[in-house]
């Protein structure tokens, strides 16, 4: 007698509503496993944009430094500490976007604090051609750690996992 309740099609009026319960259940993972996908990139581009921001304040710092008239600039010490500061916020980002997979060579935050820092205590005695110079070198590092920054991005695997 139970495959004669199995036979009659009368009986199967659960078999809609169990297929209709499967499938919300299935959509509602795919859904909350992409929201997870796209949190994390949204949370890795966040970061990578605040290392955007202080690398372009640290060329913008050097900019008006190695600019400013003898008059206007600050001391040298203190200039170094208002860079150093925000380098360290460079790195401490870099540090978190490693558990991200994406990993920022060490020696290009270095650079960019050696181009900025280098001799800076001697601007007083450069003329406006070593001045630009340094702003250029300045800038070039920080294009280098922004490039490498991008590329490791594009090539990391925060679009395919969370």
């Amino acid at each position: 007698m139970p495959t004669e309740h199995l036979a009659n099609p009368s009986s199967w009026q659960w078999l809609p509503h169990a297929f209709s319960a499967g499938m919300i259940f299935a959509g509602w993972t795919v859904v909350y496993r992409n929201a997870k996908k796209i949190a994390s990139r949204n949370e890795t581009f966040s970061l990578i944009g605040r290392i955007r921001d202080s690398v372009q304040k640290v060329e913008d710092y050097a900019s008006d430094y190695y600019t400013d008239t003898d008059e206007n600039r600050i001391d040298s010490y203190l200039w170094e500490g208002k860079l150093l500061a925000k380098i360290d916020s460079i790195r401490t980002d870099a540090m978190h976007l490693q558990s991200r997979n994406i990993s920022l060579n060490n020696l290009r935050i270095v650079d960019l604090r050696r181009t900025a820092t280098l001799n800076a205590e001697q601007v007083t005695k450069m003329d406006n051609a070593q001045k630009r110079q340094k702003i250029t070198e300045v800038k070039a590092a920080g294009t280098q750690l922004l490039n490498e920054l991008d590329a490791q991005f594009l090539t990391s695997n925060t679009f395919l996992k969370p």
